[in-house]
């Protein structure tokens, strides 16, 4: 199953660039992220603002305006957890169509922080999401590709152990279960205590009314008590040839 993280093995690098697809997808890795936040400077890169989603809230906002909304949303969250967020403002209807653009922007990133940890989605994304399927092929291709012999690389993924903890949560709330692409457990090497940050993974979630419902907030508070813990698939350094 990996192990659970000593403080002196989490915090080597100085900078850390989690790359996502959309504002509220740091919920899979918030606790990670507020706890690597206390040595070094995480960078959150978001590909879209999000506007092709729904407005979960009365104010039913649509498009752009949803995406400002959900910028702020994050925003909001990063502050809680200490990182800072970037938006590339892509589209989010069709964000395949943009991998060199995408590439620019980490490359850049990359030259300018030169980070030590570089941490993206698994294959499947967690909920299945097509474009955190997506995003976690552009970030593997581009470790591979550019990242040299010092960013290690982390994929975060939720085990099918807490998957299951996750549905009976959601179960007892009658809500539907969000994960879609559980992790068998045996291929995880690396969990990372966050039971020192209950209070931040809660608050960043809280920050997202226009996509997590109150329901879900309850539902998301239980879960965080349940699972002090946050899961990767470390795939190390990256020595190109």
């Amino acid at each position: 199953m990996g192990w659970l993280m000593a403080p002196h093995a989490l915090y080597a690098q100085s900078n850390v660039i989690v790359l996502l697809a959309h504002p509220d997808d740091e919920t899979w890795l918030s606790g990670s992220i507020a706890k690597l936040a206390l040595h070094q400077q995480v960078h959150i890169v978001y590909a879209t603002s999000g506007g092709a989603g729904k407005d979960r809230t009365k104010n039913r906002r649509q498009g752009t305006e949803l995406a400002h909304a959900r910028e702020a949303e994050s925003r909001c969250a990063a502050d809680k957890l200490a990182a800072q967020p970037y938006f590339l403002r892509l589209d989010d209807k069709n964000l395949e169509q943009y991998p060199d653009k995408i590439n620019a922007h980490l490359a850049k990133l990359f030259d300018r922080l030169k980070p030590s940890l570089f941490i993206s989605f698994a294959p499947g994304g967690i909920t299945g999401h097509k474009d955190h399927d997506f995003i976690a092929q552009v970030a593997a291709a581009f470790w591979q590709q550019h990242s040299g012999s010092i960013t290690s690389f982390w994929q975060v993924v939720v085990s099918d152990k807490r998957a299951h903890i996750a549905k009976q949560i959601a179960k007892q709330a009658n809500y539907p279960q969000p994960i879609r692409s559980a992790t068998p457990i045996q291929a995880i090497n690396k969990v990372v205590d966050v039971s020192q940050h209950h209070q931040q993974r809660i608050d960043a979630f809280g920050c997202y009314p226009s996509q997590f419902p109150a329901k879900l907030q309850l539902i998301w508070q239980k879960f965080v008590l349940q699972t002090p813990y946050e899961e990767f698939i470390y795939l190390g350094i990256n020595h190109p040839s």
